[in-house]
Order: structure tokens, then sequence, then C-alpha cells
């Protein structure tokens, strides 16, 4: 039932890898769509077997992230467009905040391996 709650839903953490993992010319349209449906997925099953004390610190940091988001933007990240998504992600996860970085270093991580996994 915790879990539930703490662990951010899938379109979510789609829109977070999206913006985290860069397109590339050769990848088709729909492949790409199917690795991101997959990555997303992936990681939220990851992020469910976590210990429940670094799920609660995920999720504080994440709803930072939210919350700074529809600040900024007036809208939340899934509804960014392609372009200003990657921007945000990108200055989150490899911008100057030490603790923005390490938040978005293990989804990082965690997308990268099942979507290169996943395109082969």
């Amino acid at each position: 039932m915790i879990d539930a709650v703490l662990i951010p839903s899938r379109p979510f953490l789609r829109a977070i890898v999206d913006g985290l993992i860069p397109e590339h010319p050769s990848e088709p349209p729909d492949r790409r769509a199917q690795a991101l449906d997959f990555s997303a997925a992936f990681v939220r099953e990851q992020l469910q077997a976590m210990p429940l004390v670094l799920q609660v610190l995920l999720a504080c940091g994440l709803t930072v992230f939210s919350a700074i988001t529809w600040l900024r933007w007036l809208r939340g990240i899934g509804a960014l467009s392609a372009a200003r998504r990657r921007a945000w992600m990108h200055a989150w996860a490899y911008g100057r905040v030490t603790l923005a970085r390490k938040l978005f270093r293990p989804l990082r991580s965690l997308a990268a391996l099942a979507y290169f996994e996943r395109i082969g």
C-alpha cells in the first residue's frame, strides 16, 4: 500500500526517461516509444524493490522536482514539449546543484540500462 503512494506513476517516469535519454536520428519513432515504455516500467519495478527509506527520500525529491517544474512552467513534466523537457531534465540531472544530480543518478542509470537493452 505504501509503495503505491511513494513510487511515481508510469506516465511520470516515462516523461522523466524521455527527458534523460537523448534521441538518435537512426532510431525510428515507434521503436523509441516502445523502448521508453519498457524503460519506464523497468525503472518503476526497480524503485519498488528499493528499501522503504530510499523510496521515501526519492519520493520527497521527486515531489520537490514536480513542484518546481509546476512553478517554473505552470505545467507538469509530461506536458512540456520534448525539447523543453530534455533541457529541463538536463539542467537537473547534470546541473550545478549536487542534490539534483544525486536525485536523478539512479533514475538515469536504470533508464539507460533498460532503454539500451531494449533498443539492442
